[in-house]
């Protein structure tokens, strides 16, 4: 489980972390208003493990990151994208 690991968090930083942590279920990104689509794409493309996801106030997200974490299948048990402002209603 990787928490609220800091609001300067960008998408090299989590490739990297990611990237050794196969096994990870839980990411919490919120408030980390440097993530965007490609760092999302990274997290669900090098965590096959992953359950919940928790994105709240990313507001460098688009719909691209909500194409990126449907590829995850049926895995994904939780997903907050709240006050995510470029996603829309």
């Amino acid at each position: 489980r990787l928490n609220y690991c800091g609001r300067g968090m960008s998408d090299q930083l989590i490739e990297e972390l990611c990237g050794g942590c196969e096994n990870l279920r839980s990411l919490a990104l919120g408030g980390c208003y440097r993530v965007t689509d490609k760092g999302v794409a990274s997290a669900v493309r090098l965590l096959p493990s992953l359950r919940v996801l928790e994105l709240t106030s990313c507001e460098r997200l688009s719909i691209n990151a909500i194409r990126s974490i449907t590829s995850l299948g049926g895995s994904l048990r939780s997903l907050s994208l709240a006050k995510c402002s470029q996603l829309g209603d």
